[in-house]
């Protein structure tokens, strides 16, 4: 609970401003290209789908580089990462975080799947509601193993369930700020940036954006708290 006040100045300590704000601006160039060339059916988009995916990569990437950096106790944001190996340095990472939510939210998307396009019928709110949290209670411990571990094997359901029981008492905390701010998130990206114009995509990249860089940290100052009671290195 100390951390909480540190963990939301994260993204503006050292040079974090900057590093914020070319991200900020970066991205939402990326983002509104991609999205200019999916809604007008643009012949750009042999460039907008490959920039997409770059830039998840690149950000997803960096987002495990924050995770990194906070564990082993660093309190600035680290340098964007360089890129040398598409592979390395964009597919894996962008494969760690998809795969890393799909697995958390599988049994949302199942669920969600079967009702609205099988059945036909509305979700019933309850357990729309339900498997959400179940999702945000999964996705904080599973992001933090992959990005530590460096490797989809972290997913392993043994390894997830047996680590949040260990650290229930702080986790419990990280799930609660993680679907704080999704339920912040939503609001603006839905409500409020649609009816801002032109600027309204710029406030929406740009809380994405701080939000991430919290949640990141959050992840990586709980790792850096709980290192010796999770245990994940013990021989």
């Amino acid at each position: 609970l100390d951390m909480l006040p540190s963990i939301f100045a994260y993204p503006f300590s050292g040079n974090g401003t900057v590093t914020l704000g070319a991200g900020i601006a970066f991205f939402w160039i990326v983002s509104s290209i991609c999205a200019k060339t999916v809604t007008d059916l643009s012949p750009l988009l042999l460039i907008g789908v490959p920039l997409s995916v770059f830039a998840l990569g690149y950000l997803s990437a960096y987002a495990m580089d924050i995770v990194g950096a906070s564990a082993n106790g660093s309190s600035d944001l680290p340098e964007w990462p360089k890129f040398s190996a598409f592979w390395e340095d964009i597919l894996q990472p962008c494969l760690y975080v998809t795969a890393t939510l799909c697995v958390s939210f599988a049994p949302l998307i199942l669920y969600f799947s079967i009702t609205m396009l099988l059945v036909g019928s509305t979700p019933a709110i309850p357990l729309y509601a339900a498997f959400v949290i179940a999702g945000f209670l999964h996705l904080p411990m599973a992001m933090m193993a992959v990005a530590i571990f460096s490797s989809l094997a972290a997913l392993n359901p043994v390894v997830i369930i047996r680590s949040i029981m260990r650290i229930r008492g702080q986790y419990l905390i990280v799930c609660a700020l993680f679907i704080l701010m999704a339920g912040v998130w939503s609001v603006i990206t839905f409500w409020i940036a649609p009816a801002i114009p032109f600027v309204g995509s710029l406030l929406r990249t740009a809380i994405s954006m701080y939000f991430l860089f919290v949640a990141m940290r959050a992840l990586g100052l709980l790792y850096y708290a709980d290192e010796e009671a999770l245990g994940w290195f013990e021989k």
